[in-house]
């Protein structure tokens, strides 16, 4: 899964700045209840995992979308 690859980056780039504090704004492309959007698909369920283990979400509730189309809209994009 190419989300898995993804994460690993980042877990990389965690461990290179650890104890310096980090900043992530994540375009992620995945859903999740966990940050607000109506359903949880299977990249938001990976990268749950990933942000559960030590990090914060700082994405607050808002009916303001961070995605939008036609075709529906999603908070896929993350501050973390």
């Amino acid at each position: 899964m190419e989300i898995l690859g993804d994460i690993g980056k980042v877990e990389e780039i965690r461990e290179c700045t650890r104890g310096k504090g980090l900043i992530l704004s994540i375009d992620n492309n995945s859903r999740s209840k966990l940050w607000y959007d109506t359903h949880t698909n299977q990249r938001g369920k990976s990268l749950e995992e990933f942000i559960t283990s030590d990090l914060l979400l700082m994405n607050e509730a808002t009916e303001i979308p961070t995605f939008e189309t036609v075709r529906g809209r999603s908070w896929i994009d993350l501050t973390l």
